[in-house]
């Protein structure tokens, strides 16, 4: 079995030949950011299926604290992990084409010889990023129009 080469921010079990992909502390901030969204995504959805509850005040806290969570998971990215290993780069396209070349469908992580993620995993990391923005600034954007214990709404 070929394991992978080492890349920055990763470290390997040498018993198992398995991959570390993010520490404890990195694993417990992607819960927390899935979690905020499932909360989310409840209390926006449920009262329109005809659920009622007291869910604007639960709505408006998970997404603070989304905000929050997203804002540490930036800095830790850029501040102390390697930033460049979520790049798409031009070695990640060869080797997605040299994997659809292959026919090969679900590569191996021992396949990846541009880092620790796929091309595919970056890419979907992209796209979750980008949704995920969009639906904290539409939130903060209409915090405003609620009344919170730091104001009262703008209407």
């Amino acid at each position: 079995m070929n394991l992978p080469e080492k890349s920055a921010g990763s470290s390997s079990d040498s018993d198992s030949g398995r991959v570390t992909r993010h520490k404890l502390s990195d694993r417990i901030l992607h819960w927390l950011m899935a979690i905020c969204m499932l909360i989310l995504l409840g209390t926006s959805l449920l009262p329109i299926f005809g659920i009622k509850f007291e869910w604007v005040m639960i709505h408006w806290v998970t997404g603070l604290i989304l905000t929050l969570a997203i804002l540490v998971h930036t800095i830790r990215s850029v501040f102390w992990q390697s930033l460049s290993s979520m790049w798409i780069s031009f070695r990640d396209m060869k080797e997605e084409l040299d994997n659809v070349r292959l026919g090969l469908v679900s590569p191996k992580i021992e396949q990846h010889k541009s880092g620790k993620y796929s091309a595919a995993q970056k890419l979907y990391h992209h796209l979750i990023t980008a949704v995920i923005l969009v639906a904290v600034v539409t939130g903060l954007i209409m915090l405003v129009k609620i009344d919170s214990p730091f104001w009262e709404r703008n209407t």
